[in-house]
């Protein structure tokens, strides 16, 4: 009965409700899927047009029915349309592994390229009190 609820409900509606139920902020969310607070405003908004949104915009609204933990057939009956679109791809996590540091940032190379430049400017100065 909660679905069916839930389908009575316009996606947009559907979308906050379920947001603020949880106690979640726009900005936690948009931090999480990657998006922008204003995206995701624009998905909560009552003008909200299904037939004027793009494959990737579906898509967004898609992840982020999913973050808000409702079921995707609840989510699928706003698109009756698409349904036989689907995808198996997965929403990466950015920043997953650690990037490796620049050697010029590492101390051991700092003091190398330190000494090098001392070297190399003491011997311009040796090289113009013998001339």
């Amino acid at each position: 009965m909660a679905d069916q609820e839930s389908v009575e409900l316009p996606l947009n509606e559907l979308l906050l409700k379920t947001r603020e139920d949880k106690k979640i902020t726009l900005v936690e969310a948009a931090q999480k899927l990657n998006l922008q607070e204003s995206q995701l405003e624009k998905f909560e908004q009552a003008e909200l047009n299904l037939s004027a949104m793009t494959p990737f915009e579906r898509g967004y609204v898609r992840n982020y029915a999913h973050f808000l933990g409702i079921d995707e057939r609840v989510y699928e009956s706003y698109f009756p349309d698409a349904e036989g679109i689907v995808s198996n791809l997965e929403s990466m996590q950015r920043y997953q592994y650690p990037a490796p540091k620049p050697l010029i940032r590492g101390g051991l190379i700092r003091v190398l390229m330190l000494l090098l430049v001392l070297v190399l400017l003491g011997i311009s100065v040796w090289a113009v009190v013998q001339q």
